[in-house]
């Protein structure tokens, strides 16, 4: 199954149809985000052979509200994703300046397509903590076992060895896991069963063999009672009504009902308005990854 895709660079629309084309074993194309004293910047387009990313357009992060300073003297965290990894690993890399946050991710993708990324950036990038923040994505060939959909078997089933293979790498290298869950997802567009309830599950197999993995439930910062899907939620203390706060209450989900920018209608590389579903997950998985590295 191939889908079209409208990302949002802000405000510069990059309109790609189909999805992408990968082979199987080959990177797939994604946007790369690295902290820097600099500006921050985001490149995308379809990666080079091996886990180096292509030379490609450069545009200026969000304006609003402005990213703190980079402190490179910060621990650097890695984090991999798909588009909901993107919109929160964005928030991460903009917003918490305390890490140095160097994310890879692109809409559509799945945990497979990044395992040959994540073994070499353990060996030359050397991050202080790894974050994987994956949905189940069953677009591209290495997770479409015989070029088929796979069942909801074969794909959690996937899903677990890949998470253990990168534990495996992880701590060959020395470096703490984190998986991250998603946020609740909204009938119908939860097409195939929630994976999150597995990561605990992953996490303490893994410390059990004496592996560092942590699982952090960052989803649950925008799941209401019983962990149901909310539209919104009450403003946090320092969101006021510039970005978006109405009678007390401000959005946390994009149009689609899936992913988190409150001014699209899905999948966006970068959100020009205040994205406080966004925040709120970056935030969590701040609070649960910094004190580790201190």
């Amino acid at each position: 199954m191939v889908m079209s895709l409208v990302a949002v660079l802000v405000g510069v629309v990059v309109v790609a149809s189909p999805l992408f084309e990968t082979s199987a074993g080959s990177s797939p194309p994604e946007v790369v985000l690295a902290s820097s004293a600099a500006p921050t910047t985001a490149t995308t387009g379809p990666a080079t052979t091996g886990p180096a990313a292509v030379e490609a357009a450069t545009v200026e992060a969000p304006a609003v509200p402005p990213p703190p300073a980079s402190d490179v003297s910060a621990p650097l965290v890695a984090m991999y994703g798909d588009s909901l990894g993107l919109e929160v690993g964005t928030a991460l890399h903009d917003q918490f300046p305390e890490l140095q946050v160097r994310l890879s991710a692109w809409p559509g993708v799945a945990l497979c397509d990044y395992l040959g990324r994540i073994e070499a950036d353990l060996a030359t990038v050397r991050p202080a903590a790894v974050v994987v923040m994956f949905t189940g994505n069953t677009f591209t060939p290495c997770a479409r076992p015989g070029g088929r959909e796979p069942t909801d078997v074969e794909r959690e089933a996937q899903f677990r060895a890949d998470l253990d293979r990168v534990a495996t790498m992880a701590t060959g290298a020395g470096v703490p896991l984190f998986l991250v869950s998603q946020p609740p997802l909204p009938y119908p567009f939860a097409l195939q069963p929630d994976l999150s309830p597995v990561l605990p599950e992953v996490a303490a197999v893994e410390r059990a063999r004496g592996r560092d993995v942590t699982y952090l439930d960052a989803g649950a910062a925008l799941a209401g009672p019983d962990r149901a899907w909310e539209p919104e939620l009450p403003c946090l203390a320092d969101e006021g009504a510039d970005v978006g706060c109405q009678d007390g209450m401000i959005r946390v989900r994009a149009n689609d009902g899936r992913h988190l920018c409150p001014s699209s209608d899905g999948v966006t590389a970068s959100c020009p308005v205040w994205s406080s579903g966004a925040f709120r997950m970056a935030a969590e998985i701040d609070a649960g990854v910094r004190p580790r590295l201190a």
